[in-house]
């Protein structure tokens, strides 16, 4: 597989992800990469075991320890493509560690939804409970 990213913003680490976990990445010091028309861009390849159904996809990040970040707030440059899915003779795909991650991001995100947060109206803030309702269900049937 091989991946490449563009950006008008300077960044230092491209990964490709297979189920969650990274298992290739190219970093590169920001000096040292220099953009091209103002475009920043780099390229990481490998060799992907397909031995049972799973995901692949790629991301942009920062290396943590990067001074003067550009964007507000100190943030960092961070994308992420969706992912591509195949599927071993047909069988879905199932991370528990994924499953479980999901799950307890529900269960965090419900009690700040009980707060009253800012919603564009109040039914977008009944759809948004419902929906944490509803995805804690399945995660927790899976």
């Amino acid at each position: 597989m091989r991946v490449t990213a563009h950006s008008i913003l300077p960044f230092t680490t491209l990964e490709i992800v297979l189920n969650g976990k990274p298992i290739a990445h190219r970093t590169i010091p920001i000096p040292r990469n220099d953009p091209v028309n103002g475009i920043y861009s780099m390229t990481v390849t490998a060799d992907v075991p397909l031995d049972r159904s799973a995901w692949l996809a790629a991301r942009v990040v920062d290396h943590p320890d990067l001074p003067n970040r550009i964007l507000p707030r100190g943030v960092s440059v961070f994308a992420h493509t969706s992912p591509i899915y195949f599927l071993r003779d047909g069988r879905i795909v199932r991370e528990q560690a994924s499953i479980e991650y999901l799950e307890k991001w529900v269960k965090g995100l419900q009690p700040w939804l009980q707060t009253d947060p800012p919603f564009a109206s109040e039914q977008d803030k009944q759809n948004a409970r419902r929906t944490a309702d509803q995805a804690l269900r399945y995660y927790e049937s899976l």
